[in-house]
């Protein structure tokens, strides 16, 4: 695949500022009561973290591997969210008040994603492009959780949340999750 004299010269100027446009992520999280959160949060109460756990809170994210704008991003942003009881931002982690973990579960390369899928119409129809085939709409979910758990435990709460036939999973502190400005890295190359 060849590159265009413009491309070449993009590269090697903003080498790193190329990697983040053509890789975006927005994340999206809930501004008022989050049942789905709580949901968690009570299955961990089942598992027996019940006095361990405070809080969960989640954000969804879309991760888009293909190169748009600014404008355009903020246009998929819109059209992602219930703008009533949602709030997202595009390559910014969502941090929440308080968490002593971040768990991320996305499918693994090769599994079909069906909220991806549908992500990646609505941008077509939205911005009336087409993805190539190495480019792609990828869906993950971070569950955010509060309260006094072990690194023993949290590998525990991890497998209880996703399925390893079909869903990667990823572990961090909060202090590593606080460190990071953007994480280009779990972009699952799930079939869409």
């Amino acid at each position: 695949m060849g590159c265009s004299i413009e491309q070449i010269l993009e590269r090697k100027r903003y080498k790193y500022i190329y990697t983040i446009i053509m890789i975006s992520r927005i994340e999206i999280h809930s501004t008022i009561f989050d049942t789905r959160a709580d949901s968690k949060r009570k299955k961990l109460s089942e598992l027996g973290f019940k006095k361990k756990v405070k809080k969960v809170y989640l954000a969804d994210i879309y991760t888009i591997e293909k190169k748009v704008s600014n404008s355009q991003l903020q246009k998929i942003l819109i059209a992602l969210i219930d703008s009533l009881v949602q709030k997202a931002d595009v390559n910014k982690p969502f941090i929440p008040p308080s968490f002593t973990w971040a768990v991320e579960v996305g499918y693994l390369p090769g599994v079909t994603d069906n909220i991806a899928n549908t992500a990646k119409e609505l941008i077509e129809n939205l911005l009336k492009i087409s993805f190539k085939n190495d480019e792609g709409v990828y869906t993950s979910q971070t569950i955010f959780i509060d309260g006094i758990i072990t690194e023993e435990e949290i590998l525990t709460i991890a497998n209880s949340f996703y399925n390893p036939i079909i869903q990667r999973v990823a572990i961090k502190s909060a202090q590593q999750y606080k460190k990071r400005k953007r994480d280009g890295n779990y972009c699952s190359k799930s079939k869409t």
